[in-house]
């Protein structure tokens, strides 16, 4: 009898942990910019949201004709830097084009979370900045299965011994 409430306790736990929703862990950031004023967008990834000024220059996608990287100060007070020699205070994006033609994206708030920014004034873009969340490997959950498989039938053959 006292195997029978170890095992239905166990099973319970176990039940009550596989229901409990987990909380989305991020494998890293989508960043998403559309150019408006010259029309594209340009997509790209990092493992972290980005608090400092950073260049970009390796894109998942880029369809805005002529531009070779993107400068993004995410902070207010961050300097936006152009190839042109431009330097802005953020939060803004810069888009480079070649060695010496720069556009500037003025954006009212901080760039620092996941969301939909529009600029604030001037050219006119968005970015969106997304959690890439991994969904779990198949053979993880052939393991799941196996496991609660083989748990169900040791409680099954336990039952008809008693």
């Amino acid at each position: 009898m006292m195997r029978t409430s170890i095992m239905l306790t166990t099973v319970a736990l176990i039940l009550t942990l596989l229901a409990t929703p987990r909380l989305a862990r991020a494998d890293g950031f989508t960043y998403t910019f559309t150019d408006d004023y010259h029309g594209g967008s340009a997509t790209f990834s990092e493992s972290s949201i980005l608090t400092t000024t950073t260049t970009i220059s390796t894109f998942t996608s880029n369809t805005i004709s002529g531009v070779t990287s993107l400068s993004l100060a995410p902070e207010s007070g961050d300097d936006c830097i152009g190839n042109s020699g431009i330097s802005e205070a953020g939060p803004c994006i810069a888009e480079n084009f070649g060695s010496t033609a720069t556009a500037l994206f003025y954006f009212s708030s901080n760039l620092t979370s996941t969301g939909t920014y529009d600029t604030s004034v001037g050219l006119s873009g968005t970015i969106q900045i997304s959690e890439q969340v991994a969904a779990p490997e198949p053979s993880s959950l052939l393991s799941l299965g196996s496991g609660l498989l083989g748990l169900g039938v040791g409680i099954f053959k336990r039952r008809r011994q008693d």
